[in-house]
């Protein structure tokens, strides 16, 4: 987050995560700018009530045993698109450890 965070065009950083392990790990290692949000929620029913300028999806959608959750890769891009400005920008995190848009 610091590389972002540290750019004076980046306003303020959202990040959601399911997980308080993830969470207090986090905040045990990091010091964390007052710029971050971090928002305790599950990705898939968060409803955020505004509009980003980027968003970056490194979701999964299935489990260590192979069990599809949710509704697939699709499915949960078209819903996270549904918050992201007409003008804005979708990473997704690729399994292969590349972005694409």
């Amino acid at each position: 987050i610091y590389p972002l965070i540290e750019k004076p065009e980046v306003k303020s950083l959202t990040i959601v995560e399911k997980y308080q392990e993830v969470l207090d790990l986090c905040a045990s290692q990091l010091d964390i700018p007052d710029r971050v949000n971090i928002v305790h929620f599950d990705i898939y029913t968060y409803k955020p009530g505004k509009l980003f300028d980027v968003i970056f999806d490194d979701c999964t959608w299935s489990t260590d045993d192979g069990d599809q959750v949710w509704g697939g890769p699709y499915e949960i891009e078209m819903r996270l698109r549904k918050y992201l400005k007409p003008d804005g920008i979708y990473l997704k995190w690729r399994d292969d450890g590349r972005y694409r848009d």
